[in-house]
């Protein structure tokens, strides 16, 4: 079995007698091979691979090129945590991309009341749409939000940074001061989050990247 992590082609053979997980680096076309003890869970392999990613990007050839299949194995990001399709409970094909966005939805759902009942607003009409160009907006007239589903790939602080700045555009349709000193009392780590949002390693999910007029 193949895995792609961080755009990396590794092969994953699993042993019973392993004791423990190991990265082996091949000349040529074979490049990584990962063993995995049988007795190694899902975020035993999640916590290897973050821990070897600089010697992952020392040994192996990026792949650029690769655009996903989304079959079983491949790993992909769901806000923010690296999920393995097939395994867990995460679907592959297509559905995945269903699964991620019902992920997003169901964060939103939980995050929505609380901060509507902070900041006094009420927001009327809720989308998600698979949108290149931002990842929200706010249409002030209709009290309507716009989310990007591609939020369902970003750590969880990111999406609610996104939730925030949309539903703080109800109180100021611009970007002015008065608009960044409500997001600094309101979420006083909110330029971190940002930063976090536009440093997000995309590489993960090849053929795709950040919209280009980020928040």
């Amino acid at each position: 079995m193949y895995i792609r992590y961080e755009g990396y082609l590794i092969r994953v053979v699993h042993r019973s007698n392993a004791r423990r997980l190991s990265l082996t680096s091949h000349r040529g076309a074979e490049g990584l091979t990962m063993t995995v003890p049988l007795w190694a869970r899902q975020r035993d392999v999640e916590q290897f691979l973050k821990e070897n990613l600089p010697w992952i990007r020392a040994h192996a050839v990026s792949d650029a090129a690769w655009h996903p299949s989304y079959a079983p194995g491949e790993i992909h990001p769901c806000l923010g945590s690296r999920v393995i399709l097939g395994e867990g409970g995460v679907p592959s094909g297509e559905a995945l991309l269903r699964w991620r966005q019902a992920c997003l939805e169901d964060l939103i759902a939980r995050l929505l009341p609380v901060w509507e009942e902070k900041m006094q607003v009420r927001v009327h009409t809720l989308r998600f749409r698979d949108t290149r160009s931002q990842w929200g907006s706010c249409q002030t007239a209709t009290r309507t939000i716009t989310l990007a589903v591609n939020l369902g790939k970003v750590p969880r602080e990111c999406v609610e940074y996104i939730l925030v700045h949309e539903l703080c555009h109800l109180h100021h349709p611009d970007h002015s001061p008065a608009f960044h000193a409500e997001m600094t009392a309101l979420l006083p780590d909110w330029k971190a989050r940002k930063a976090a949002l536009r440093s997000f390693d995309f590489s993960a999910c090849p053929g795709e990247r950040a919209p280009e007029n980020s928040q």
